[in-house]
Formats: C-alpha cells, sequence, structure tokens
C-alpha cells in the first residue's frame, strides 16, 4: 500500500503553522526576584564573623566584608560555601 507524502507534508506544515500561531498569540512574562538578601553565617568552633556593613537584609548587588574573629585559644582556618580562601577577611 503506497503513502499519500504530499498529504502527510502539508499535515506537518498545518501543524507547524498553527503552533506558531498559538506562539505568537500567547505574551510571556519573566520576572526575576530583586531582593532584598538575607547574609546567614554559621560558625564550626568557637568565635564570631562581623558583617560591614552589618544589615538584616541587604539589597541586589550590596558588597558585604565578613571578618573572621576566633575566640581565645581558637584560630582561624577558612571560609567555605559562598566564600573562600584562608585570609580572615573576605568580600562576598
Amino acid at each position: 500500500m503506497k503513502k499519500n507524502t504530499s498529504t502527510l507534508y502539508y499535515a506537518k506544515q498545518l501543524k507547524g503553522f498553527l503552533l506558531l500561531l498559538i506562539l505568537a498569540l500567547t505574551s510571556f512574562t519573566i520576572s526575576y526576584a530583586e531582593g532584598p538578601y538575607n547574609l546567614n553565617i554559621e560558625t564550626v568552633g568557637t568565635g564570631s564573623v562581623n558583617k560591614n556593613p552589618d544589615q538584616a537584609d541587604y539589597p541586589s548587588g550590596t558588597e558585604v566584608t565578613l571578618t573572621a574573629e576566633p575566640a581565645a585559644g581558637w584560630e582561624f582556618s577558612g571560609w567555605s560555601d559562598d566564600a573562600s580562601g584562608t585570609d580572615p577577611s573576605v568580600n562576598v
């Protein structure tokens, strides 16, 4: 049995046209959050981390300097996760 290839070709063309028509009639909106953002800090061992500026929330694009302050008898060994390095001060 011979297939009618021209009918299949036009059916595919019509299907593609209808898909383009649907996409053309549909509007899309993409939204991105602009903050504010929290800065969560966790320490391992005894000590603290100072934030400058020290705020509860930060607008998008704000640079914050973190400074590790180890307690007496402790030594700072490094940052992990979104900060890296062994310098006690880091900008994020």
